[in-house]
């Protein structure tokens, strides 16, 4: 989710709260990859539309991961890009 200075928010994202994946410990962080996928698994055609969607923002990333603006999101691309990669429950 982007705020109106066009950074990305660190509280929520739709609906499911990350902000330990900056501020968290090991445990706190490794805990919502899972709670992550629960969360997109609740939602309509969850699965297929978050892992198109990862594939495509880390693609974007890579083009511009060396520019000041990309810096600012490379965790919150890491944390999706670690919940698309994990393996998924059955759903």
């Amino acid at each position: 989710m982007w705020n109106a200075r066009g950074t990305e928010s660190r509280v929520t994202s739709y609906g499911f709260n990350w902000d330990k994946w900056t501020t968290g410990t090991p445990t706190q962080r490794l805990a919502l990859v899972p709670a992550g996928q629960q969360h997109i698994l609740e939602q309509d055609n969850g699965k297929k539309r978050w892992i198109q969607v990862v594939k495509e923002l880390s693609r974007a990333f890579a083009l511009c991961a060396a520019s000041e603006e990309a810096t600012k999101t490379r965790e919150g691309i890491g944390l999706r890009d670690k919940t698309r990669r994990r393996s998924w429950p059955d759903g």
